[in-house]
């Protein structure tokens, strides 16, 4: 069973708007009319990027990877002067993540690993002054430790909880319907920001 991937790349997949958007604006606000080109420039490397296009649908070519690598890439003359260099390092460790979600198979990460990219993620998001994003990906990370505090106790120390026979995938998420669950929206309305 895939449960750690799936969460981790239901946070990518969640983060990524944001974080495109984010980036975008960042380097318009630097490059002005070239911002584009600059990508371009800085992700030479990617060959399934457009050449040009509208604004919007540019933003939407760009996938996890090249944001974080943008990121990383375009730090010193657009995102030094407005994030601290922890982002920088966050960018950095989520594409390690991201490398090895993408490369694993048919094998699972350890919870841990997954709270802990989560748990970056969340803080990525203050950067990008998403505070809906933050509260929705710290919700992921506390539905996990939830399950996990659940799984550890002993037989006789478990009090019954509706929240136990779910699995970690339902508690926040329902993929189906991408919407935040009834679960997660209990465990979101308890989260302390």
């Amino acid at each position: 069973m895939q449960e750690n991937i799936a969460l981790v790349q239901n946070g990518f997949r969640i983060l990524l708007p944001d974080m495109a958007g984010y980036i975008c604006r960042e380097l318009s606000r630097v490059y002005k009319n070239s911002w584009w080109q600059e990508v371009l420039t800085a992700l030479s490397d990617q060959y399934d990027l457009p050449s040009s296009g509208e604004y919007a649908e540019l933003q939407d070519s760009l996938d996890v990877a090249n944001c974080l690598r943008l990121i990383d890439r375009r730090w010193n003359d657009v995102f030094r002067s407005k994030l601290s260099k922890d982002y920088r390092t966050w960018a950095t460790e989520l594409m390690g993540v991201r490398n090895k979600v993408a490369h694993l198979g048919m094998q699972d990460i350890a919870q841990a690993d997954a709270e802990r990219a989560l748990d970056t993620m969340a803080r990525l998001c203050d950067g990008f002054d998403s505070d809906e994003l933050k509260k929705f990906v710290l919700c992921i990370v506390s539905s996990a430790m939830v399950q996990k505090m659940l799984l550890h106790l002993p037989p006789r120390q478990k009090k019954p909880h509706r929240l136990e026979n779910l699995r970690l995938s339902q508690l926040c998420w329902d993929v189906t319907s991408e919407k935040i669950s009834p679960a997660g929206a209990m465990l979101c309305s308890h989260t302390r920001m």
